[in-house]
């Protein structure tokens, strides 16, 4: 599954082809993904200037001049991509637009566990329902120590556990200076996946 990182590495790389651009001819495959594809709302914001692409959580955010935002989760094998226009669709290709610099936005997904979905970004309830278990974003000036120990004083759980549920979500913090005593966190490799931790506070 694709991680945090990841994601954002996949968001930045789609802005600067997506901003400005048109999303027109939509193709989908009919094959089901882990959600129902809402094929009609997507025709719908076609030739709808696109003006931000962004990450929440795992998700990759397309938003339109509407405020409607084209939601992507990649799911355990998903990918978005940009290709040219003369390139053939591969066997597992189930989403694809053709943008206005005539290049292809295609969603491809062996395992089809990803999604696609619309929401109304205007309304911030709308937001708030689809994102309710996603938990703070760890880079918004909102994640503070004090949240941080507010959201765990009711939990019974060893740190990590506690770190990796989805009410908390920390990663790629090393060389930062840690919130309690500025020393540097640093970066552990255990069974193939990557602890952070501060050397003085976590010993």
């Amino acid at each position: 599954m694709p991680e945090l990182p990841e994601v954002e590495v996949t968001c930045r790389g789609l802005a600067p082809h997506l901003i400005g651009k048109k999303m027109s001819h939509f193709w989908f495959s009919g094959k089901p993904l882990r959600l129902p594809v809402p094929v009609k709302p997507i025709i719908n914001i076609s030739h709808l200037p696109i003006i931000d692409v962004r990450r929440r959580a795992k998700y990759i955010l397309i938003e339109f001049q509407s405020g409607k935002l084209l939601i992507f989760h990649l799911g355990m094998t998903g990918n978005l991509g940009i290709f040219n226009k003369d390139r053939p669709r591969r066997k597992h290709d189930h989403l694809q637009w053709q943008l206005g610099s005539g290049q292809l936005l295609r969603f491809h997904d062996p395992r089809r566990f990803g999604s696609v979905s619309i929401i109304d970004g205007n309304t911030s309830k709308e937001i708030e329902k689809f994102f309710k278990t996603s938990g703070m974003e760890p880079l918004s000036s909102e994640f503070t120590a004090d949240y941080l120990q507010q959201a765990a004083s009711r939990r019974s759980l060893a740190i990590k556990p506690f770190l990796m549920t989805s009410q908390i979500q920390v990663y790629g913090r090393e060389g930062a200076p840690c919130k309690v005593c500025s020393a540097k966190l640093q970066k552990l490799t255990l069974a193939g996946r990557s602890s952070f931790f501060c050397p003085n506070c976590q010993q």
